[in-house]
């Protein structure tokens, strides 16, 4: 079995350390706002509160399937990037955009329902 030491991968745990932070602190701050959005809504009363729930989760749905396309993308363009073919990686980043601007119709169409929903909900 081949053991490998601390010290011979300590210079790549640095670096996936320092690649990994700027998305770790994104994620933070996201929640952080989620919390102070509840906080202040939380003063309004107990409907408002509802809203915020309702809404979160269908936030972190939406984001969830952003940070999918863009991982997804990213990678392909890294890829193409990486073999030297530049007019490979100019179409996926066309192809990315495309996917991204259906998922953004789909999801906007959506949006007139759960604003309806959400104003039932706190009774305006």
């Amino acid at each position: 079995m081949n053991r490998t030491s601390f010290q011979s991968i300590k210079p790549q745990l640095r670096e996936v350390w320092r690649l990994s932070l700027p998305a770790i602190l994104t994620q933070i701050t996201t929640i952080a706002m989620q919390y102070i959005d509840s906080a202040m809504v939380g003063r309004l009363g107990a409907n408002a509160s509802a809203t915020i729930g309702l809404v979160a989760s269908s936030t972190w749905l939406m984001n969830g399937v952003c940070y999918a396309l863009a991982a997804g993308f990213s990678v392909q363009v890294a890829h193409r990037i990486g073999a030297g073919n530049e007019k490979g990686a100019r179409n996926v980043v066309r192809h990315g955009l495309i996917a991204g601007h259906a998922v953004f119709e789909r999801e906007a169409a959506d949006a007139p329902q759960g604003d309806a929903a959400a104003r039932d909900l706190i009774g305006e």
